[in-house]
C-alpha cells in the first residue's frame, strides 16, 4: 500500500498523526481488519494508546472482527 509506505519512510512525523475525529493510521489499519499494516505500524512506532476519544486502536480490532 502506498500510503502505508509514504507513512514508514517518515514515520517520526506521520507514524501518530491523528485526524480531527481522533484517529491515528492504526485505528484505521485495526478498523479495516489489516492485521499486516498494523504489525507494521506498531514496528515503526505507532502507540496503541493514542486517542482523542474512548476509542483504542484495539476496541477498533474487536469491532472489526479482527482474530489477528
Amino acid at each position: 500500500c502506498y500510503m502505508l509506505q509514504l507513512l514508514l519512510n517518515h514515520p517520526s512525523e506521520a507514524i501518530n498523526y491523528m485526524t480531527i475525529f481522533g484517529e491515528t493510521p492504526l485505528h484505521v489499519a485495526c478498523t479495516e481488519d489489516q492485521p499486516l499494516c498494523v504489525k507494521s505500524l506498531l514496528q515503526y512506532g505507532a502507540d496503541p494508546r493514542i486517542s482523542e476519544s474512548y476509542r483504542l486502536p484495539i476496541h477498533c480490532a474487536v469491532k472489526a472482527n479482527s482474530i489477528e
